[in-house]
């Protein structure tokens, strides 16, 4: 990964995670392993779905982890009933079969 992708994805993670005490690349890791089961995986797609620009979410996450992100054991967790709306709304057009 070029430097500048790299410092630009450590501010990404620091600035949405800052009061959790975890490091930018052990973020990355969790979001890596794309663990279902881990409930702080689950966390850091719901802070991320919920405060990060959507082609801002596009740039960062790779197609499974966008999948999982789009999830209902993710969106059932965003507060905002507007952004749960648009979050099933895209993953219907991404990721449902016609």
């Amino acid at each position: 990964m070029s430097e500048k992708i790299e410092a630009k994805s450590d501010k990404f993670f620091k600035n949405l995670l800052w009061d959790l005490k975890l490091s930018p690349s052990e973020i990355q890791i969790l979001l890596d392993k794309n663990e279902e089961n881990n409930p702080l995986t689950a966390l850091l797609y719901v802070r991320i779905l919920s405060s990060v620009a959507w082609y801002n979410i596009l740039d960062q996450l790779n197609e499974n982890q966008l999948s999982f992100a789009l999830s209902d054991k993710v969106i059932s967790r965003i507060k905002s009933k507007s952004l749960k709306d648009r979050y099933r709304y895209a993953r219907k057009m991404l990721f449902d079969k016609v």
